[in-house]
């Protein structure tokens, strides 16, 4: 389990602090995707269990760290000036139909494949 977060760890900062100059966030990725096909064969069935939790748990932890932090920083800023008008409303709305506009695309392309 150990090494699993230490092999994304080292990824990462191989990724973004070498001379590789890739994204480290893909690079996890595809470690991921390699470990989802290949690598599961490397991990004993007890342990793929506990890692699984692990990094379940991790990720709950990354993710409600990021909300609790754009939250503190969008309340800052509405509350330094409130300078959150209806129009940012009206933007908001826009982006959301946009969005699912551009999924139900994605997935009227992609379900050939996705079949």
């Amino acid at each position: 389990m150990n090494s699993t977060i230490f092999v994304s760890y080292l990824l990462f900062f191989v990724a973004e602090s070498t001379p590789v100059h890739v994204s480290g966030i893909l690079a996890i990725v595809a470690l991921g995707l390699y470990m989802t096909n290949t690598g599961k064969t490397w991990i004993s069935a007890q342990s793929e269990h506990t890692i699984h939790h692990i990094w379940s748990y991790v990720g709950f932890v990354a993710e409600t760290a990021i909300f609790i932090i754009s939250g503190i920083i969008m309340g800052e800023r509405g509350s330094l000036d409130n300078t959150i008008t209806y129009i940012d409303y009206i933007k908001l709305i826009g982006i959301y139909l946009v969005l699912h506009v551009i999924r139900f695309f994605m997935i009227l392309v992609c379900w050939p494949l996705l079949n």
